[in-house]
């Protein structure tokens, strides 16, 4: 029964870390397609990060169902997802697919977050992922997703349209923004807490 619990945790785990090397493998093809043109590249890096997203949900999922939710699972599992699609916006604002601007507003939200989550982790406060952390990851898969659907199906159609192919990014930055703030009135109201008692 413990040896079944171990390897149920190991491959809950597994999903995890699959992300940092998807995320990986992403980057590689982008930055190479920037350099060759070969558009097996950029096809393979959408499958690539289709799956990553899948395992995302099933991570999450199977912990539950499981039972193994922990305290590692709570905060590498929203680090994987960010390290995910902040790389892939990176590497597609690279190609000029996607505006730098909102890719620093992603950049610059996860980190003040991810620093006072880990900070506070250290304290022993653990903050799970909210309901609008999850709607942000959620959007910005989903947008991701189109961009890759655009320019794969067309470039000049995407070109000719980019800023209504770039609309979920737009959207997803601004439920960014929000999400960041309840993460960080969440923080405050704990360490408020804290130093009263």
């Amino acid at each position: 029964m413990k040896k079944k619990l171990e390897i149920k945790f190991l491959f809950v785990n597994f999903l995890t870390f699959f992300r940092l090397i998807s995320a990986s493998i992403i980057a590689l093809f982008l930055y190479f397609f920037n350099k060759t043109n070969i558009f097996y590249l950029f096809y393979s890096s959408f499958a690539v990060f289709i799956l990553a997203s899948i395992s995302d949900f099933f991570d999450g999922f199977l912990a539950r169902k499981w039972k193994i939710v922990s305290e590692f699972g709570q905060i590498f599992d929203p680090i994987t997802d960010k390290i995910l699609t902040t790389t892939t916006f990176f590497f597609l604002a690279y190609l000029l697919l996607v505006p730098w601007f909102f890719v620093l507003i992603f950049i610059l939200r996860d980190i003040i977050v991810d620093g006072l989550r880990i900070f506070l982790a250290k304290k022993s406060v653990i903050i799970a992922a909210n309901f609008w952390g999850k709607l942000k990851t959620v959007l910005q898969i989903m947008a991701i997703s189109i961009i890759f659907l655009g320019y794969s199906i067309s470039v000049q159609i995407y070109q000719s349209y980019y800023y209504l192919f770039n609309l979920g990014i737009i959207f997803s930055a601004f439920i960014s923004l929000i999400s960041g703030l309840f993460y960080i009135r969440a923080i405050a109201k704990l360490v408020k807490g804290k130093i009263s008692n």
